[in-house]
């Protein structure tokens, strides 16, 4: 999708999550988005193995003006609320005050996005990164996400699964818990 609207993605997955690599791909490339996808806590991310991407006190400063968008439990609560509009920190962030919540149907577990009780979060929370590369601005982005999440929870209310409650429980949370810190306006 980055490639169809003139962007360059840089992808580091699997093996190449790791900290010296995401320290020297954004110091090299700069990039003015960064979509962050991994486990977190207060204040960071990690990436393959549980290896610490980044964190606030370390290296946070890497996202120096960039619109963030990292769908990693709690990292928000420091890497956003304690960053955003201090000296070399992110122009924007958006993420998760706590977990961020899916279900897994046990027999889906290696394609998440094709798995009935996973894809709804997970198709909610790709709103935002796929809002953000189509050039809509931060709190759009956030809009299109609230929106997909009702769209969600509509077609749960009306069709019934065995694991519907804990889908729209996970739906309303995420909903919650997600949190948009800086400039609201900033957009690719």
């Amino acid at each position: 999708m980055a490639r169809e609207h003139g962007l360059n993605p840089i992808d580091l997955k699997n093996e190449r999550a790791t900290k010296k690599e995401f320290e020297s791909v954004i110091k090299k490339q700069k990039p003015v988005c960064l979509i962050l996808n991994g486990h977190g806590d207060d204040g960071m991310v990690v990436g393959q193995k549980n290896e610490v991407l980044v964190s606030l006190g370390d290296n946070h400063q890497l996202l120096d003006g960039t619109i963030v968008y990292a769908r990693a439990c709690r990292a928000a609560a420091g890497l956003g609320a304690k960053t955003v509009g201090i000296i070399k920190a992110p122009k924007t962030f958006i993420g998760y005050v706590h977990d961020f919540l899916f279900f897994l149907n046990n027999t889906q577990t290696a394609t998440p996005l094709r798995d009935d009780y996973a894809a709804p979060c997970l198709n909610a929370s790709n709103a935002i990164p796929e809002a953000l590369l189509k050039g809509h601005t931060a709190a759009e982005a956030v809009h299109k996400s609230e929106e997909h999440t009702k769209k969600e929870i509509q077609y749960l209310l009306t069709h019934y699964s065995p694991a519907a409650s804990h889908i729209l429980f996970a739906l309303r949370w995420n909903k919650a818990v997600m949190q948009l810190y800086g400039d609201k306006t900033a957009h690719l």
